[in-house]
C-alpha cells in the first residue's frame, strides 16, 4: 500500500536544526537505494546535468535549475543520465513527525535560488561564529520561495528585501537578551504589527519563535563542541538565566541541556 504523504507546502513545518551545506557531483551511472534512508531532510539545487529518482511508489526527474526536497528517512535510487551531475545540498531537520513527500520544484527564479545556495555554501565554508544561524536564515528564504511558487503566499519583491534585512539583523543580534520584535521591524522599515504578519506569512513561524530557535541551535552547538557551563551558554545565547534556558531548551529539543550533553558525549565516545 502506498505511504501516506504530506505535501511540504501544505504542512509548512518550521526548520528545527541545520547540519551542513556542501557542493557535490555524481558520475553517470545508477546509484542503488540505501535501505537505511536519508538521515536528515535536504534541499538540493541542481547546477548541471539530469537524473532520475526512483522511490518505492513514485519517481521524478530533475535537471539543471530544479530545486529538490528529499525528506528524512526516504529511500530512493538515483540514475544519473548525464556525463556529470552537479548540485549544492543543504541538510537540516524540519520540526515535524509528518511523512513529508520528497518532490522537485521547477523554479522560475533560478539565478536567485542558486545565489542563495552559494551564499550558504560560502558562509558554511568560512565557519564564522554565526555561520549556522546565517545559513538557516538563507535556507528559510529558499523555503519561502517554494511556498510562493506553490501560490499559497505572495510577497512583493520589495517586501522580500525588507525581510532579508530583518533576518540578517536577527542573525547578527539574536544573542542579545534585549532584542525585541519592534527593533527588528525597524530594520525592515515596517510597523511591528505588519512585520509580524509578513514574517509569519513568509517563514511560517513568528519572529519571536525564529529568534528562540536560533538561540537554541547556537546553544546546542556550544554544548556539543565545548565544555562551558550551562549558565554561561545561557547568557551568551540571549537567555535571561539558566532556568529559563533549560525550560526553553527542553521544550524545543525534547531533553534537558544536561541530557543533551550526556547523549552527545556518549556518541563521541563510540
Amino acid at each position: 500500500m502506498p505511504a501516506e504523504y504530506t505535501n511540504l507546502c501544505t504542512a509548512r513545518p518550521h526548520i528545527a536544526d541545520f547540519y551542513r551545506v556542501v557542493e557535490g557531483s555524481l558520475l553517470k551511472r545508477v546509484y542503488p537505494k540505501k535501505p537505511q534512508g536519508r538521515r536528515s531532510d535536504g534541499f538540493i539545487y541542481i547546477l548541471e546535468g539530469t537524473a532520475h529518482y526512483e522511490f518505492a511508489d513514485f519517481s521524478f526527474d530533475v535537471s539543471a535549475g530544479d530545486l529538490m526536497f528529499l525528506s528524512s528517512g526516504s529511500v530512493y535510487s538515483i540514475d544519473v543520465a548525464s556525463a556529470e551531475y552537479r548540485f549544492i545540498f543543504a541538510n537540516f531537520d524540519f520540526g515535524t513527525d509528518m511523512n513529508i513527500k520528497s518532490t522537485v520544484f521547477r523554479m522560475s527564479n533560478t539565478k536567485g535560488i542558486e545565489s542563495m545556495f552559494r551564499r550558504m555554501l560560502e558562509k558554511w565554508r568560512l565557519r564564522k561564529p554565526a555561520a549556522k544561524e546565517e545559513c538557516m536564515s538563507i535556507l528559510y528564504a529558499v523555503y519561502a520561495e517554494i511556498i510562493r511558487l506553490d501560490g499559497q503566499a505572495y510577497i512583493p519583491s520589495q517586501r522580500i528585501k525588507q525581510l532579508d534585512r530583518a533576518v540578517q539583523f536577527i542573525s547578527e543580534n539574536f544573542a542579545r537578551e534585549d532584542l525585541t520584535t519592534e527593533e527588528i521591524a525597524r530594520t525592515a522599515d515596517m510597523s511591528e504589527s505588519h512585520f509580524r504578519r509578513l514574517f509569519k506569512s513568509a517563514y511560517h513561524i513568528s519572529p519571536v519563535k525564529y529568534v528562540t530557535l536560533m538561540r537554541v541551535n547556537r546553544a546546542k552547538e556550544r554544548i556539543r563542541y565545548g565544555s562551558d557551563s550551562f549558565s554561561q551558554i545561557a547568557l551568551e545565547t540571549g537567555f535571561a538565566n539558566v532556568y529559563y534556558f533549560s525550560r526553553i531548551f527542553k521544550k524545543e529539543v525534547g531533553c534537558t541541556p544536561s541530557e543533551y550533553r550526556a547523549a552527545h558525549w556518549e556518541y563521541q565516545s563510540i
